[in-house]
């Protein structure tokens, strides 16, 4: 059986003529009648193998689109507005004295330094480095389900949490907690999404995903701009923490009922389409190694590949947080000195980013190659940093219309 299925061209699915019989030690080893059991299993039972049309086939995918890609787009633009509000929080007085008007998080009547004002930004991602790989094996010990509601939830009680921080040490508290929870749900996203789909419809799908951090920060400065109108005793800076976790946290809950676990428990899917996610599961090796064990660490240590990937994901991440945790400042300095003003200057550089990433999502898919989309992008965004970092310190203009373009 195992070499029928290695026969097995990438466009043909096999319609499964069988049942699903859980083993004792639960979903991590699963014996599949028709299927190769998990590694260390022997093969239990027959079956008749069919292909699946592709019409069938289409049909099962757009299910899935509709019930998979919404709701972790959703999630992770929810994820991007809470890290990305503590800029737009700024101009309307968060890093002002606590004893001024703005009620702000600085001592006194005194504002936060600049440096305090980093620490504040970066802090963030200790919490969110340390707790990624935590996160990457929540979603392979517990349902996704169940691990995205906790990880949403607490991350929202976290940037809500920041309304009543009175104090700089308060809040970096909070932003540290924010980073951990965020980290807890964002990592494994890709591969729960390698769970339901092969390889070559990963680009548009990933892109479904890293998609809402472009339409987040384009919304953070549309809805902070709309926050500038809140005629309230509440500060203002208050109301953009507010916005953004409540609805959140909403959505949170809702994973429980909508997010689907995986093909072979709690699929969200019945009669022939669970078939063909059954069968699709299984055409490829993802999520099929049984449970975690000390040699599968050792061997990704050992793996040279995890290194370049963390050699180029580390700047790439550094340029992106400047770049959402300090635009509002920068096109404040552009002449746009309200604080409703500058939030909505930032939306062109977000909207330019999402047709981007769609495009070259698409066309990766398309032509099956990552690398070369990947180092052209790379290219054109590290020449307009270089440009940028020697431009004059007046020539914002300039400045600004690289940041649209990079």
């Amino acid at each position: 059986m195992a070499s029928e299925l290695s026969n097995l061209g990438k466009s043909e699915i096999v319609h499964v003529e069988g049942h699903i019989t859980p083993t004792e030690n639960g979903l991590d080893n699963i014996a599949i009648q028709g299927y190769p059991d998990p590694p260390g299993q022997h093969e239990k039972g027959s079956v008749q193998l069919t292909p699946v049309p592709k019409v069938l086939e289409r049909k099962y995918l757009r299910k899935l689109d509709w019930i998979v890609l919404p709701a972790v787009s959703i999630l992770y633009f929810f994820e991007f507005l809470g890290r990305g509000n503590i800029a737009n929080a700024k101009p309307y007085g968060v890093s002002q004295g606590h004893d001024t008007s703005a009620d702000g998080v600085g001592p006194g009547q005194e504002p936060l330094s600049a440096q305090q004002w980093e620490v504040v930004i970066m802090i963030f991602y200790i919490g969110l480095i340390l707790f990624q790989v935590p996160g990457c094996i929540g979603y392979r010990i517990y349902a996704p389900s169940k691990w995205m509601a906790f990880s949403v939830c607490f991350w929202c009680v976290a940037s809500l949490l920041q309304d009543v921080a009175t104090n700089y040490a308060s809040l970096l508290v909070c932003r540290l907690f924010l980073g951990v929870f965020e980290g807890l749900f964002g990592t494994g996203i890709v591969y729960y999404l390698s769970i339901w789909y092969h390889r070559t419809e990963l680009g548009v799908r990933v892109f479904w995903y890293l998609g809402p951090t472009a339409i987040a920060g384009a919304f953070g400065g549309l809805i902070a701009f709309g926050v500038g109108h809140i005629q309230s005793s509440t500060p203002q800076w208050k109301w953009v923490f507010l916005v953004g976790a409540l609805p959140g946290f909403c959505c949170g809950l809702f994973c429980l009922y909508w997010v689907p676990d995986r093909p072979l428990k709690n699929s969200r899917f019945k009669g022939e389409l669970q078939d063909v996610a059954v069968a699709r599961y299984h055409a490829e090796a993802i999520d099929r190694t049984g449970k975690i064990q000390r040699k599968h660490v050792i061997w990704a240590i050992q793996d040279w590949k995890l290194y370049v990937q963390a050699f180029i994901y580390l700047p790439t991440s550094a340029l992106i947080s400047s770049i959402s945790g300090f635009l509002p400042t920068l096109v404040s300095e552009l002449g746009y000195k309200s604080a409703t003003s500058s939030n909505l200057m930032t939306v062109p550089p977000y909207v330019c980013a999402f047709v981007l990433m769609y495009i070259t999502s698409w066309t990766s898919d398309r032509c099956k190659e990552r690398g070369m989309h990947i180092s052209g992008l790379s290219l054109v965004s590290a020449i307009s940093y270089i440009v940028i970092a020697n431009l004059p310190d007046n020539a914002l203009h300039a400045k600004y219309g690289l940041i649209v373009s990079r």
